[in-house]
């Protein structure tokens, strides 16, 4: 939930406690710590993964029953993932129904169950590679010896977790499988849901509304770290997860994005120090941007976008369970290089700069989805001008597009200057944050969030006391907020040139 390191001082310099000796290096010898705070993200992620899996499975089961066995192989595997603290005896006997039941299903598509990745987030074979990275996984853990007794209060909430499947899921699967095999009339006649089956529906779509947004706040959690340790040279992964004062490991329950922060009233457990809300506030505006992205460009077909394909169905089922990938590929673009525009205003709040590999590591992920997915940058350079387009090869096009993003970006920088809202504010990482901004959303984007970007400093520096202008909302740290407003208004905005 919180980083291994102290909080920096106003001037950007690290605290005393950063360099305390009772830090966060691994402690073993092997290639990865099984309970380290790589492997508790990667378990969360998992959990997000396997149950939105499960729920695209449950759908294909009226279609065709073998499907079963792919449902019960991902609900072993997710009941495993939560089960991840509990006595080796569950773990093991869970982990095993799993792998039986991934072999099984695995089987059942070489037979001819349809296995198209492009229709679907599951299949046999993501599931069978899903169960041997979990039995690597136990046996690691065997090995280093860890092993704790499950709680009382996890008992409860995986009771909790149970019940909501079975009541969500499972009963109406079980209602579609009994329905088929009775005689079906022939003459139909439409009735009003239920208000039970109405609460059934809305429940279910909570569920994968909360599935996305439980993805975008570990995405936080984990923004926060490389925020602070990246920049240092410190490790932001392979260690473990403790308090910067006291050293002591943090324990799982109170390692989950934002629940944990209000369960500890925003203290450790142990030595009652208290964790900076910066860390609560980044998992918070992590989780806004899945969630809001979620709901204006996910679930509508990208009905914000320009230029993007129109979907005659839209919502959750047709967008997500019957998955449009073009749609869901976009969604998670956008969602990325904004967390990636987070990341890099972190830093400046700090005055630290983004280490070379860090930075060229986030160009070169965002230009190669770019470059290699047709529908992740819609709007291409000859948009929205009056000129003609030339007739030039489609990559082509989608390099010159990211060609001009890119320079609109780096132009928009040079304006640095007239965004600060304090006299010695940093704007290190405005060019940066710009860039990832024009490759990703178009030249003809990046000119409108500038203009807002612009509209936003003078307001914050004409309107109101100091209260208006804290440290944190450095020049890149508003260019984020004028692209999250610009963004569910981009379809608007575009037609109004």
């Amino acid at each position: 939930m919180f980083s291994t390191t102290a909080p920096t001082s106003d001037d950007g310099a690290p605290t005393s406690h950063s360099q305390d000796p009772r830090t966060t290096e691994p402690h073993s010898n092997l290639p990865w710590q099984v309970d380290s705070l790589w492997a508790e993200y990667l378990r969360m992620l998992l959990v997000s993964l396997v149950g939105c899996s499960l729920m695209a499975t449950l759908v294909r089961i009226s279609g065709d029953s073998r499907v079963i066995w792919l449902a019960a192989g991902y609900a072993s595997v997710l009941a495993y993932l939560f089960a991840a603290t509990g006595p080796l005896v569950l773990r093991g006997t869970l982990l095993s129904l799993g792998v039986l039941l991934s072999v099984t299903a695995y089987q059942q598509s070489q037979a001819g169950l349809p296995n198209s990745p492009r229709e679907f987030f599951c299949n046999a074979s993501v599931l069978l590679a899903i169960t041997a990275f979990l039995v690597m996984h136990e046996c690691l853990r065997s090995v280093t010896g860890v092993s704790r007794r499950i709680s009382p209060r996890q008992i409860a909430l995986l009771v909790t977790a149970v019940l909501l499947l079975a009541y969500m899921i499972v009963l109406p699967t079980l209602e579609s499988i009994w329905a088929s095999t009775q005689a079906k009339p022939t003459n139909y006649t439409l009735e009003e849901p239920t208000m039970m089956e109405h609460l059934r529906i809305r429940s279910a779509k909570a569920a994968v509304f909360g599935v996305f947004a439980a993805f975008g706040a570990c995405f936080g959690s984990f923004l926060n770290v490389v925020a602070d340790s990246a920049p240092r040279g410190r490790s932001v992964a392979f260690r473990d997860s403790a308090c910067p004062r006291c050293g002591n490991k943090i324990r799982r329950i109170d390692n989950i994005p934002l629940v944990s922060y209000l369960n500890l009233g925003g203290k450790c457990r142990d030595c009652q120090s208290t964790i900076p809300i910066r860390y609560f506030l980044v998992e918070l505006a992590t989780t806004g941007i899945f969630g809001s992205l979620f709901l204006y460009e996910l679930v509508t077909g990208a009905a914000n976008v320009p230029s993007f394909l129109h979907y005659s169905h839209t919502g959750i089922l047709w967008m997500i369970l019957y998955t449009k990938w073009p749609v869901m590929g976009l969604y998670l673009f956008h969602c990325m290089v904004f967390c990636f525009v987070l990341l890099v205003a972190l830093m400046e709040t700090d005055r630290l700069r983004c280490p070379a590999w860090l930075t060229t590591g986030m160009f070169v992920s965002t230009i190669a989805v770019a470059l290699a997915a047709p529908h992740s940058v819609p709007v291409t350079l000859f948009e929205q001008i009056p000129i003609g387009a030339p007739e030039l090869p489609a990559i082509v096009t989608r390099l010159l597009t990211v060609l001009a993003g890119a320079s609109a970006g780096w132009a928009l920088s040079m304006l640095a200057p007239l965004a600060k809202l304090r006299t010695h504010q940093a704007s290190t990482s405005v060019a940066l944050a710009a860039m990832l901004l024009g490759i990703a959303l178009g030249w003809q984007a990046t000119f409108t969030i500038g203009v807002i970007w612009l509209a936003l400093a003078f307001a914050a520096r004409t309107v109101g006391s100091r209260r208006l202008r804290p440290r944190w909302l450095t020049p890149s740290m508003l260019m984020l907020s004028a692209a999250m407003l610009h963004h569910p208004a981009w379809k608007w905005l575009a037609n109004l040139w």
